[in-house]
């Protein structure tokens, strides 16, 4: 294999290796065309890697939370009125 290959796949594994996948989740209570009860605070909680970033933007609201060490991560939405 040729020099320049050789320092091409090395890049490779070396990129490949500073990869980081963080996935954030749901319980399966949160599921589309879910109802949430009117005038009331709505709480949202999930899991994630620790230190994961998230965001949920809401009706024209964003709220943002951290996962914390514990890897589960809470938001508190506004309440809302019907409709």
């Amino acid at each position: 294999m040729h020099l320049i290959n050789k320092i091409a796949v090395a890049l490779c594994v070396i990129g490949y290796s500073f990869t980081v996948n963080a996935t954030v989740s749901l319980p399966v209570i949160f599921q589309s065309n879910m109802v949430l009860q009117r005038d009331k605070q709505v709480a949202i909680w999930g899991f994630g890697d620790s230190g994961e970033k998230v965001m949920i933007d809401f009706n024209g609201q964003v709220y943002n939370a951290i996962t914390g060490k514990n890897r589960t991560w809470s938001i508190t939405l506004s309440s809302k009125s019907a409709g």
